[in-house]
């Protein structure tokens, strides 16, 4: 069980960090891209993730990520996520979230959380559905709602702004307000290896998620992690770059310290996902 809860933990911490789209059916005027990569632990290689960005011709924009662990883990751990969120981006500043939707999966008995916004933006209803049971729709504090947006809304500006680090942003999850703090960039150059694809320039900066309110008293599991990384001095650090060929950017590796040892996740090739494992 430690094992399980480990990966859920450090499962968790990556789509709170990551939350994209997969394959767009794209047309003359819809932007997209798509994102594999695989997640490589104490030198294992234990996850796939697929994530990706649309802009629509009507005017909204999908995000959606999946992720599952591969091969022979994935038999002792069946595990899933899927997390897609819809949204506008307004003169390329201010994200108005209208749907986010996320699930998670263990042993076939999903969990699905939904937040559903007005025509400003606002956090009008907050569901929950587990298993096979109905669908409750959660009372929530309107006011940890103000002024915040979802995690998805964090990464549109990280995909579309000209610097994303060195930033706040203010995030609302149903239950809970937090802030992600994006330290100042250091711009870096990344050669390609046997692991990531990634070659050229790139902001590499840190990663600090704060508690605000609303918060149980026990420590979530991505603060464990995010602890256990700044102890072993290996603070969560991101590295955004833009390939030649893509219209928009990506987070091409990702790092934090876990119990399994160092975990990056890297940039990888188109075929690394797979829909079966």
């Amino acid at each position: 069980m430690k094992n399980a809860s480990t990966l859920f933990t450090l499962s968790l911490f990556f789509c709170l960090l990551l939350t994209f789209f997969s394959e767009p059916a794209q047309s003359q005027s819809e932007n997209g891209q798509v994102s594999y990569y695989k997640i490589y632990s104490g030198g294992f290689h234990f996850l796939d993730a697929k994530m990706g960005y649309q802009e629509r011709a009507d005017g909204n924009n999908h995000i959606r990520f999946q992720a599952h662990p591969r091969g022979f883990i994935g038999s002792l751990l069946p595990w899933y996520a899927d997390i897609e969120a819809v949204g506008v981006l307004e003169d390329n500043q201010r994200y108005q979230p209208v749907f986010y939707k996320s699930l998670s999966e263990w042993r076939g008995r999903p969990k699905i959380r939904e937040l559903r916004y007005d025509e400003e933006g606002r956090l009008i209803q907050y569901s929950k559905k587990d298993d096979d049971k109905p669908e409750r729709v959660i009372e929530y504090d309107e006011t940890l709602a103000r002024d915040a947006v979802n995690v998805a809304g964090v990464f549109v500006k990280i995909l579309t702004k000209d610097m994303a680090c060195g930033r706040d942003y203010t995030v609302f999850d149903g239950k809970r307000r937090f802030n992600i703090e994006l330290g100042q960039p250091n711009t870096v150059s990344m050669k390609p290896s046997r692991y990531n694809i990634y070659q050229g320039q790139a902001h590499k900066c840190t990663v600090n998620i704060e508690r605000i309110a609303g918060f149980d008293e026990d420590k979530e599991g991505w603060e464990k992690t995010q602890e256990h990384s700044v102890e072993n001095h290996v603070i969560p650090t991101i590295w955004i770059g833009q390939r030649e060929d893509k219209p928009f950017k990506e987070i091409v590796r990702l790092q934090v310290k876990t119990d399994y040892g160092t975990t990056i996740m890297h940039l990888s090739a188109e075929n690394s996902f797979s829909e079966e494992e």
